[in-house]
Order: C-alpha cells, then sequence, then structure tokens
C-alpha cells in the first residue's frame, strides 16, 4: 500500500518536473496518455519508480525551452491503465494547471473514441 506521504511528494515531483503528452493515432496505435518525468538526479526518479513502478531510463541530451539537459534520468509511463491509474493516486495533490491539463488529455481521448477528431 502506498503511503499518503508517498502520494504527496509524488504528486509534488510530477507538479514540478512531470509532463502529460497524447500521442496521436498511428495505423499500429491508438492515441494514448504518456506521462513522463526528467531528472538530472537519480534518486527522485527511482523513488517516484518505487512508488509507482513504470519504465526507467536514460537520457543524454533534450531540448527545454531553456537550453539544453545532459544526462537526465527519465520516468515514463505510456500505458493508458497505469497512466490513468498513476494520475488518479496523485490528482488530489496536483496544482489546478496540472489537474486541467489531465482534465483536457481525458477529454480529447473521450472526443478520440467517440470518432471525433480534434
Amino acid at each position: 500500500m502506498i503511503s499518503e506521504t508517498d502520494i504527496a511528494w509524488a504528486a509534488g515531483f510530477f507538479d514540478g518536473e512531470g509532463s502529460i503528452a497524447i500521442q496521436r493515432p498511428t495505423a499500429r496505435f491508438a492515441r494514448s496518455y504518456h506521462l513522463s518525468i526528467e531528472q538530472k538526479d537519480w534518486e527522485p526518479i527511482e523513488r517516484f519508480l518505487h512508488i509507482f513502478g513504470g519504465s526507467p531510463g536514460r537520457r543524454d541530451s533534450s531540448y527545454t525551452n531553456v537550453g539544453v539537459r545532459r544526462n537526465c534520468f527519465v520516468w515514463r509511463s505510456s500505458d493508458m491503465a497505469h497512466s490513468r491509474w498513476v494520475m488518479a493516486q496523485i490528482y488530489p495533490y496536483l496544482t489546478e494547471r496540472r489537474q486541467k491539463k489531465w482534465a483536457d488529455a481525458l477529454e480529447i481521448r473521450k472526443l478520440y473514441e467517440e470518432g471525433r477528431s480534434i
């Protein structure tokens, strides 16, 4: 069982460092959610991974709006069910801005399931 302290910590970490993306459908894949976090230090990624599972990784460089990050550690969740579960756990602790981003992702997915394009 995940402690409330761990969930609150993870929400704050995700709120500050995480991203929510939606993959466009392709011939092989339906539209899905992608959650990710990039961080220079391994320890917070390891803690998030311990709490929620997911896929760890490493990125040698990534371009951000403030420059280039080198040697980042990455946590990812590309499985829709897992992403929904993670977000259900941390959602109450997220800022309104991040909650809205998740609500928008859910709405986009709903429109896609209804056969409507965006």
